[in-house]
């Protein structure tokens, strides 16, 4: 047996997926198990519709210094994104409600 990565199982799912072949045909077109395919499948997603469904929240903490700057923006960073809202939106109601809406 071929021992493959996850990036290579990912990439057999796709390609079955996409082939217009069910799993039994594009297993055996490519030589694969079909048993164990379907094991691989399932694992990759479920693992991947756990990390849709966490939600992981970041504390936030205003920068030392900063405690007493009224009209300055709110800037939210997370895994490279930036969100920078101005200090007129930046009510506690209107980030609970944003962060409600992106959860």
């Amino acid at each position: 047996m071929i021992r493959r990565s996850k990036e290579e199982w990912r990439a057999l799912i796709q390609a079955q997926q996409t082939s217009g072949l069910n799993q039994m045909q594009f297993c055996k077109e490519h030589e694969l198990n079909p048993k164990y395919f379907s094991l691989r499948k399932k694992q990759l997603l479920s693992a991947l519709e756990l990390h849709a469904n966490s939600t992981e929240f970041i504390r936030l903490d205003r920068a030392p210094g900063n405690e007493s700057l009224s009209g300055a923006p709110v800037i939210i960073r997370v895994q490279g994104v930036e969100l920078e809202l101005p200090s007129t939106t930046a009510s506690a109601s209107f980030l609970a409600e944003l962060v409600q809406c992106l959860a």
